[in-house]
Protein backbone atom coordinates (compact mmCIF):
# COMPACT_ATOMS: atom_id res chain seq x y z
CA UNK A 1 0.00 0.00 0.00
CA UNK A 2 1.45 3.37 -0.98
CA UNK A 3 0.89 6.79 0.51
CA UNK A 4 -1.31 9.30 -1.32
CA UNK A 5 0.38 12.16 -3.15
CA UNK A 6 -1.96 14.74 -1.64
CA UNK A 7 -3.70 14.85 1.67
CA UNK A 8 -7.30 15.97 1.58
CA UNK A 9 -8.22 18.85 3.84
CA UNK A 10 -11.00 18.25 6.29
CA UNK A 11 -12.86 21.54 6.76
CA UNK A 12 -14.26 20.43 10.09
CA UNK A 13 -10.85 20.34 11.79
CA UNK A 14 -11.06 24.02 12.70
CA UNK A 15 -14.51 23.66 14.23
CA UNK A 16 -15.06 23.07 17.89
CA UNK A 17 -16.51 19.82 19.13
CA UNK A 18 -20.07 19.91 20.41
CA UNK A 19 -21.15 17.90 23.42
CA UNK A 20 -24.78 16.79 23.01
CA UNK A 21 -24.91 18.78 19.73
CA UNK A 22 -25.26 22.18 21.47
CA UNK A 23 -22.67 22.66 24.20
CA UNK A 24 -19.00 23.35 23.48
CA UNK A 25 -16.21 22.43 25.91
CA UNK A 26 -15.46 26.15 26.36
CA UNK A 27 -19.01 26.65 27.57
CA UNK A 28 -18.40 24.30 30.47
CA UNK A 29 -15.39 26.38 31.51
CA UNK A 30 -17.41 29.58 31.13
CA UNK A 31 -20.15 28.04 33.25
CA UNK A 32 -17.68 26.97 35.94
CA UNK A 33 -16.56 30.58 36.50
CA UNK A 34 -19.96 31.89 37.73
CA UNK A 35 -20.40 28.70 39.75
CA UNK A 36 -17.07 29.32 41.50
CA UNK A 37 -17.89 32.98 42.15
CA UNK A 38 -21.24 31.96 43.60
CA UNK A 39 -19.66 29.27 45.75
CA UNK A 40 -16.99 31.59 47.13
CA UNK A 41 -18.99 34.79 47.63
CA UNK A 42 -22.69 34.00 47.95
CA UNK A 43 -23.21 30.26 48.54
CA UNK A 44 -26.75 30.58 47.19
CA UNK A 45 -28.61 27.59 45.81
CA UNK A 46 -31.11 29.87 44.11
CA UNK A 47 -28.29 31.67 42.30
CA UNK A 48 -27.02 28.31 41.05
CA UNK A 49 -30.43 27.66 39.52
CA UNK A 50 -30.54 31.15 37.93
CA UNK A 51 -27.08 30.63 36.42
CA UNK A 52 -28.21 27.32 34.90
CA UNK A 53 -31.45 28.88 33.66
CA UNK A 54 -29.68 31.74 31.87
CA UNK A 55 -27.05 29.36 30.47
CA UNK A 56 -29.68 27.11 28.91
CA UNK A 57 -31.69 30.13 27.73
CA UNK A 58 -28.54 31.37 25.99
CA UNK A 59 -27.97 27.96 24.41
CA UNK A 60 -31.57 27.73 23.18
CA UNK A 61 -31.57 31.29 21.84
CA UNK A 62 -28.25 31.27 19.97
CA UNK A 63 -27.23 27.72 19.03
CA UNK A 64 -29.91 25.70 17.17
CA UNK A 65 -30.03 26.27 13.44
CA UNK A 66 -27.07 28.67 13.35
CA UNK A 67 -23.47 28.10 12.28
CA UNK A 68 -20.88 27.26 14.91
CA UNK A 69 -19.45 30.25 16.71
CA UNK A 70 -22.42 32.48 15.82
CA UNK A 71 -23.01 33.60 19.41
CA UNK A 72 -19.35 34.42 20.04
CA UNK A 73 -19.10 36.49 16.87
CA UNK A 74 -22.42 38.20 17.62
CA UNK A 75 -21.35 39.32 21.09
CA UNK A 76 -17.87 40.25 19.84
CA UNK A 77 -19.39 42.63 17.30
CA UNK A 78 -21.59 44.17 19.99
CA UNK A 79 -18.53 44.72 22.16
CA UNK A 80 -16.52 46.26 19.29
CA UNK A 81 -16.16 50.00 18.88
CA UNK A 82 -19.02 51.33 16.76
CA UNK A 83 -16.93 52.36 13.75
CA UNK A 84 -15.11 49.01 13.70
CA UNK A 85 -18.26 46.88 13.53
CA UNK A 86 -18.58 44.86 10.33
CA UNK A 87 -21.21 45.92 7.83
CA UNK A 88 -21.16 49.59 8.76
CA UNK A 89 -21.54 51.60 5.55
CA UNK A 90 -20.84 54.98 7.15
CA UNK A 91 -17.40 54.00 8.37
CA UNK A 92 -14.86 56.68 7.66
CA UNK A 93 -11.18 56.13 7.12
CA UNK A 94 -9.65 57.78 10.18
CA UNK A 95 -6.31 58.67 8.57
CA UNK A 96 -7.88 60.13 5.43
CA UNK A 97 -10.43 62.20 7.37
CA UNK A 98 -7.84 63.69 9.71
CA UNK A 99 -5.49 64.47 6.81
CA UNK A 100 -8.25 66.33 4.95
CA UNK A 101 -9.34 68.34 7.97
CA UNK A 102 -5.81 69.44 8.89
CA UNK A 103 -5.11 71.16 5.53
Amino acid sequence: MHEPKTIGYNRQIGQSVYIFWLIEPGDLGALAFPFCINGVLFESNVLYLWILFFFFAHIIAFRPGRPRGYDRHFFATLAAVRYLRPGRSERKAFIRETALTQK
